[in-house]
């Protein structure tokens, strides 16, 4: 008897302690999650970076009048195509979160650009990107995009019959032009 009313004050005084070691280990998590998406945007900086960098040093020859090929074959960059995967553009129709890899619930869009500056895009028609894309149509695909077909209900496909246009300052792309559309 007891030895079951030491177990049972044991319990007790541990019940609190496991739910902050709970709380703890989820926080532990979020970090994680939160530190592997601040890891993809220094990645995606990084490159930029070193987009900006060749970009300067090519024009800086250019305007010495020299052309000459760097050890990293910057100058087979210029024609290097790029392709970043966008998220959810804001409200303004500019997108400033992108990576280099489609990620499964946040990537809606796909960019592609040579120089950097200037690039296409259109809407991923892949179920994962339409499934996120339905969630909000007003806050998703409408600021960058112009919609053909029926948007109440959700679509088999989203087709882009014309790719939109996208400027690249003060580190976020910016809708030029919205592409169009259909919702199949």
């Amino acid at each position: 008897m007891f030895k079951n009313q030491i177990e049972r004050q044991i319990q007790e005084k541990l019940e609190p302690m496991n739910g902050r070691l709970d709380h703890l280990e989820n926080h532990l998590v979020l970090l994680k999650k939160q530190l592997k998406a601040i890891e993809e945007q220094i990645d995606g900086l990084r490159l930029q970076m070193k987009d900006l960098s060749n970009r300067d040093r090519r024009n800086e020859d250019m305007i010495n009048g020299v052309a000459v090929e760097t050890e990293n074959n910057d100058l087979a960059d210029i024609h290097t195509q790029k392709v970043y995967y966008l998220q959810a553009p804001s409200i303004e129709g500019s997108f400033s979160e992108w990576t280099l890899n489609e990620q499964i619930g946040k990537s809606i869009y796909q960019l592609s650009t040579n120089d950097g500056i200037n690039g296409t895009f259109i809407v991923l028609d892949t179920p994962d990107a339409i499934a996120t894309a339905m969630i909000s149509v007003s806050q998703f695909i409408k600021p960058a995009c112009k919609i053909i077909g029926n948007t109440a209900k959700l679509p088999r496909r989203i087709e882009t019959q014309e790719e939109g246009t996208a400027v690249y300052e003060n580190g976020i792309w910016r809708v030029v032009n919205k592409a169009v559309v259909i919702f199949e």
